[in-house]
């Protein structure tokens, strides 16, 4: 009776901590409450939040290892986010952060750094300090330099865009080819999708990524995954989407590049989309794109050629990306008052409405390889913009409003026909980085001198004169100018 008491009591003890084990940490979603017993806390997902900052609270959650901070509106990280050095996974992606501070470098643990679709120009040199990264997601972000401190990770997964990878240095190109690095988000791979073990629990699937050049039909078990929450299809043959895709109520991310040239009206009902990219063969937008009130990122092409007026509903979203081949703006563009980046290169815009002039909270606008022929008087109330890109164009003046942009930091104007510039031009006082190569310029105004910030400055391929070019470098000593 003894042993049969004691065998009872044994086998309780190993089945509890089994399943103590098998139990995953609790999922906190509000801050407070977190707070309450934050050495307690291993997860906390504050995603979709609209945050604009993180609280510097954040250093109490000592043993945290998951941290969920992505679908927020966060422009900056607190110092304190160093102070959490259990921390393994740490989620960014889709925000408006322009740089991380130093103390990212004291989050030795860090395995996974999620940083997709911010405005990241660069990453601190600390970053060198996380020796056990493996997986950094940095696509679409407008990065022109990495540390070189990158290289001495050991890294098995990045994320770039093709932008990005033009400009970065040819040791950081030799390292991700050395490591065999995927370099682009959409050189992910996949294994062909087993639905016939993913069916075994379907409510389990939240994110879902399925690439397969044969797949000519949306695969019709995804329909059974209630709760997914992330869903790309890459490099198929469909051409068309399903009504039964109204299913997927919990949908907040949905990419499709593919070979897509309809959409059900039932797409128009999926109102828990937040990030919206199809880049298929669309040439034109329903109205009822102005039903997806929550959107905050939409990516639309490649051949689409105008947008309707009903995109000025979307007044949530703060990244906007279109091409190839747009001819126009309507003025309900001046609605988006969030916009944060723009997306508009490698299309046929000659004109920019006025109402772009309302989007003051953009930094980022990249408008090259168009046809514009001149710019908005309106566009100089663009207070926030800090990157401007408008080379590849064929302006051939700029309005003396442009002197607005005084937080202007990079801007490129090469490859136009400019003649002149506005003596306002002289107002950017925060300009680091100017090209005006390949224009047609004799001279600039004295108020270039102004610009005490200006580090380097292209002006190749202009008829300047000898003396001119003298009087130029005697304006900006300080400055690197290659003629």
């Amino acid at each position: 009776m003894k042993k049969h008491i004691l065998f009872i009591f044994v086998f309780i003890f190993l089945l509890t901590n089994l399943n103590a084990q098998n139990q995953q940490p609790k999922i906190y979603r509000d801050f407070n409450e977190a707070l309450k017993n934050p050495l307690e806390v291993i997860r906390l997902d504050l995603s979709r939040k609209y945050l604009k900052k993180v609280p510097k609270e954040i250093e109490k959650f000592k043993n945290l290892k998951e941290l969920d901070l992505s679908y927020n509106r966060l422009t900056e990280l607190p110092k304190e986010i160093g102070e959490l050095k259990n921390l393994e996974m740490l989620k960014l992606n889709t925000n408006l952060l322009n740089t991380l501070p130093q103390q990212i470098g004291n989050l030795i643990n860090l395995e996974n750094l999620n940083i997709n679709i911010n405005s990241l120009t660069a990453l601190p040199k600390e970053i060198g300090n996380l020796k056990k990264i493996r997986e950094l997601y940095l696509f679409k972000n407008p990065i022109t330099s990495l540390p070189k401190e990158i290289l001495s990770l050991n890294l098995d997964y990045l994320t770039l865009d093709s932008l990005a990878m033009e400009k970065i240095s040819f040791e950081m190109k030799e390292y991700c080819k050395r490591r065999q690095l995927t370099k682009f988000e959409s050189d992910e791979i996949q294994e062909p999708l087993n639905f016939e073990e993913l069916l075994k629990n379907p409510l389990a699937v939240t994110n879902l990524l399925c690439r397969d050049v044969n797949l000519t039909e949306f695969p019709k078990e995804i329909i059974q995954f209630k709760n997914l929450r992330e869903l790309k299809i890459y490099d198929s043959k469909i051409t068309s989407l399903p009504k039964e895709i109204i299913e997927l109520k919990k949908l907040e991310t949905l990419i499709l590049m593919n070979k897509l040239n309809f959409l059900p009206k039932e797409i128009w009902e999926l109102k828990s989309l937040i990030s919206l990219c199809l880049r298929c063969e669309l040439t034109s937008l329903p109205k009822e794109i102005g039903e997806l009130k929550n959107l905050m990122s939409l990516d639309i092409g490649n051949n689409l050629t105008f947008l309707p007026q009903e995109i000025g509903e979307l007044k949530k979203l703060t990244s906007l990306s279109l091409g190839n081949n747009i001819t126009s703006l309507p003025q309900e563009i001046g609605e988006l008052k969030y916009i944060h980046s723009l997306y508009l290169s490698y299309n046929l815009l000659e004109h920019l409405p006025q109402e772009i002039g309302e989007l003051k909270d953009m930094e980022y606008a990249f408008l090259e390889n168009n046809q514009l022929v001149a710019l908005p008087e309106r566009f100089g109330e663009l207070k926030s913009l800090k990157h401007l890109d408008l080379y590849n164009n064929k302006l051939a003046s700029l309005p003396k409003e442009f002197g607005g942009l005084k937080n202007m930091v990079v801007l490129y104007l090469h490859n136009n026909k400019l003649a002149s510039l506005p003596k306002e031009f002289g107002n950017l006082e925060n300009l680091h980085y100017l090209t005006l190569s390949n224009n047609q310029l004799t001279s600039l105004p004295k108020e270039i001198g102004n610009l005490k910030k200006l580090q380097s400055l292209s002006l190749a391929n202009n008829p300047l004169s000898d003396k001119e070019r003298e009087r130029i470098q005697k304006l900006l000593p300080d400055c690197y100018i290659t003629f």
